[in-house]
């Protein structure tokens, strides 16, 4: 493996292929690094929007990878209002339960879910699902999923 950068540059690269090492004074093996990411979604509506069932396709994976984390909230929690939303991996929820937001929950503060499923593989299909009983004055539902997905080396 070699260096593309000049010594003196600011910073170097490192091409990476097959199991090569990050950096050969302090070897990290390229098939230990993950990249993580954060996806959030209003579900294609503004804030001011009253919450319409739709499912939303978030996230498409490259690589295997592991849900860290599930929340959703809600701008304005309106005055008789249920709303759930959900995560689902290739149409298979991998919550414990879908989160429950209504008239009784606090304005845009998270609600975390209980994930049962984290893992998942390469090209799994990643969605929101936001199911709605009742939506008097709620406006304003995101959600956001933190994850982490293996490297692959090139």
């Amino acid at each position: 493996m070699g260096r593309a950068a000049a010594p003196n540059a600011p910073f170097a690269l490192f091409p990476i292929t097959g199991d090569d090492v990050i950096c050969p004074d302090n070897p990290i093996k390229a098939s230990n690094l993950q990249f993580a990411y954060s996806k959030t979604s209003n579900f294609n509506l503004k804030q001011t929007d009253t919450p319409v069932t739709v499912t939303t396709t978030e996230w498409i994976a490259s690589n295997n990878g592991t849900i860290k984390s599930f929340v959703a909230q809600v701008h304005v929690p309106g005055s008789a209002a249920s709303v759930t939303v959900d995560l689902k991996v290739n149409g298979t929820t991998v919550l414990a339960a879908p989160i429950t937001l209504t008239n009784a929950t606090t304005a845009d503060t998270n609600v975390a879910a209980s994930i049962s499923t984290p893992s998942y593989s390469a090209g799994a299909v990643i969605t929101f699902v936001m199911t709605v009983s009742t939506s008097t004055g709620m406006q304003g539902v995101a959600a956001r999923l933190n994850g982490v997905e293996n490297f692959q080396p090139v």
